[in-house]
């Protein structure tokens, strides 16, 4: 009795699987494989019989086999922020289609703990990395790249080396520019991210070339560089409102920065867009939901963390071929704060 106990609980095998399918153990394993040479009424009874049993592939038999772990690892920033974690979530989606599981490291934006985590995710032999890097410089996954690792950049940096996936910050940018300069706004300031990190350093540069573009005049202490958080965009505006003049418009250079500069327009009891009109880069489900609904460059965060995806699964495929850069178009997307 209770030898037949412990059979009971052990999991199914292959063999399982092509008993009840009426077909060879080896037959089994070419459907699982994926195969051309098991005819469309055989694959259906395997695949049935799979179902049936309840069976799993044993994942740990596979990677040695295949010498690949079916794994990839995402490396985040801030997974809070709603841009980051729309992007891993596309990504995410398309990886799991292709048959990969996903490690996700939130490296809360230090460049220590990313390569921390980027080391940790080798000892777990990923077969690659979906890296959206707080560095400046991507030297340190260019060095694992030429040491054999497959690797995809997002957002930033840029490499001549990895394959890369990022918005165009400069077309963004100068759409927003263009779009305040035809609501007849002349004083415009930006509230820019670190000019450390390449999609802030593009949007600053931008900016001012947009102000020489629309014959706008470019006042030093509206150009306003500081950190990626709510805080700093708080802290920023409140600084930028108590200029003599202050300015009619603020540019936000992503999301967090916006959500801070309204917050400290609202407590000088500023109105918007009436005394000054606010735009920011990155949609997300809080600017239409803002009083007033806030005008946005949107960025694609599907297309960016899909492409992405198929980029990294495709160097799998084609570990030698020259690396990609994609570039993707972001949108003006207009509400009523401006």
């Amino acid at each position: 009795m209770a030898g037949t106990g412990i059979k009971r609980f052990l999991p199914p095998t292959l063999r399982d699987v092509a008993r009840r399918a009426a077909v060879s153990p080896a037959t089994a394993s070419r459907v699982l494989n994926g195969s051309t040479t098991v005819s469309p009424a055989i694959r259906q009874r395997v695949e049935e019989a799979i179902r049936a049993v309840g069976y799993t592939p044993n994942r740990v038999a596979t990677s040695l086999r295949r010498q690949s772990t079916q794994t990839v690892s995402l490396l985040v920033p801030d997974i809070t922020n709603p841009f980051f974690a729309d992007v891993a979530r596309a990504a995410g989606r398309a990886f799991r289609r292709a048959g990969y599981s996903c490690l996700l490291c939130d490296t809360g934006g230090d460049v220590a703990t990313e390569e921390r985590d980027a080391v940790l995710c080798l000892h777990h032999r990923v077969d690659g990395m979906f890296v959206i890097s707080n560095s400046g410089a991507p030297r340190f996954f260019e060095k694992l790249g030429r040491q054999g690792q497959a690797i995809v950049l997002v957002d930033r940096p840029a490499s001549d080396e990895l394959d890369s996936v990022r918005v165009d910050n400069a077309d963004g940018t100068l759409q927003a520019v263009a779009h305040l300069a035809a609501r007849g706004r002349r004083r415009l300031a930006i509230i820019s991210g670190p000019l450390t990190l390449l999609p802030a350093r593009e949007r600053f540069d931008a900016f001012r070339a947009g102000l020489d573009l629309y014959n706008l005049r470019r006042i030093d202490p509206y150009l306003h560089a500081t950190g990626f958080s709510v805080a700093h965009g708080y802290a920023a505006a409140r600084h930028l409102l108590s200029l003599d003049p202050p300015p009619d418009a603020i540019f936000a250079g992503n999301n967090t920065l916006g959500i801070g500069a309204i917050r400290a327009i609202k407590e000088r009891g500023c109105r918007i867009p009436d005394d000054v009109a606010v735009i920011m880069f990155d949609d997300v489900y809080l600017a239409e939901s803002l009083e007033p609904p806030i005008t946005v460059i949107a960025q694609p965060t599907g297309q960016i963390g899909t492409v992405a995806a198929q980029l990294l699964l495709g160097r799998f495929n084609e570990p030698n071929r020259p690396p990609k850069e994609i570039l993707l178009k972001p949108q003006l997307v207009v509400r009523r704060s401006t």
